[in-house]
């Protein structure tokens, strides 16, 4: 138990940390991006401009074709939960879980090489699908995107996630825990956050199956904002604001052959 409640705290400093650090660097900038919301008010400011994602399979990939290329069940749904392995990311929870019948989780997991952290998330469960392929490359992580219905993120603390927005981006909703960040982009229709409990994500699971056309419409509509033409513009438009902002004309004149190049 105490070293439980040290691991706890060692995260919890850590992620302070980290904002502290983001605050600093904030207010020295002349501008600055932040993916949410959330973020924007945590560390104290800064322009939203969310994270770039798209499929990066150059064909348009049928969910059977996608599913056949990691030996996935054809029928039912597939609810996604990938990344690295941490404890943060709270895949215990699918242990425990009574996974409606028209779902099956598949679960992948590669080496978090940031911290000393030795976590296997070994799930023994009839309705979980452990690929255990460790690091896909792009292809293969957009076709895995392509072969699901959702994304699982019954994370136990979270900033962002660039699982989340790569699951938008291949048109997937999500069901994540009820943080602060998710909360913001479920208030969007883009997914549902519950209490970090199994019976709360089974329930979860079965009202995603029951109203997924709605949900799928607000991802597709969302979409736009992450594709990467339109956050390279987001950038060059508060890139050129900042520069006016903060250079006289004179040399903003001078600097701007030289950005060109």
């Amino acid at each position: 138990m105490a070293s439980k409640l040290l691991r706890y705290w060692t995260h919890f400093l850590n992620y302070e940390s980290f904002h502290n650090l983001n605050r600093r660097k904030l207010h020295k900038s002349a501008a600055s991006i932040v993916f949410s919301e959330y973020m924007k008010n945590k560390v104290g400011g800064g322009t939203i401009v969310y994270h770039g994602a798209e499929s990066f399979v150059p064909f348009s990939a049928s969910k059977k074709e996608a599913r056949s290329r990691f030996s996935l069940p054809h029928e039912g749904r597939i609810a996604l939960a990938l990344g690295f392995r941490t404890a943060t990311k709270g895949w215990d929870i699918f242990q425990k879980m009574k996974i409606p019948d028209s779902w099956t989780i598949v679960i992948n997991s590669s080496k978090n090489y940031y911290n000393m952290e030795n976590l296997t998330h070994i799930v023994e469960h009839s309705k979980v699908i452990n690929l255990d392929m460790d690091f896909l490359n792009d292809t293969e992580l957009s076709l895995l995107f392509h072969a699901a219905d959702a994304v699982l993120l019954p994370y136990t603390v979270c900033s962002g996630s660039g699982v989340m927005f790569d699951g938008l981006a291949h048109g997937l909703p999500f069901i994540a825990s009820d943080l602060e960040f998710f909360r913001e982009f479920g208030s969007m229709g883009l997914g549902i956050t519950v209490k970090r409990h199994a019976k709360a994500f089974e329930r979860s699971l079965l009202e995603l199956d029951a109203n997924y056309l709605s949900y799928s419409q607000n991802v597709e509509s969302f979409k736009r904002k992450i594709k990467w033409d339109y956050v390279a513009n987001m950038h060059t438009q508060l890139y050129k604001l900042a520069m006016r902002n903060t250079f006289p004309q004179e040399l903003q004149e001078e600097v701007r052959p030289r950005s060109q190049i």
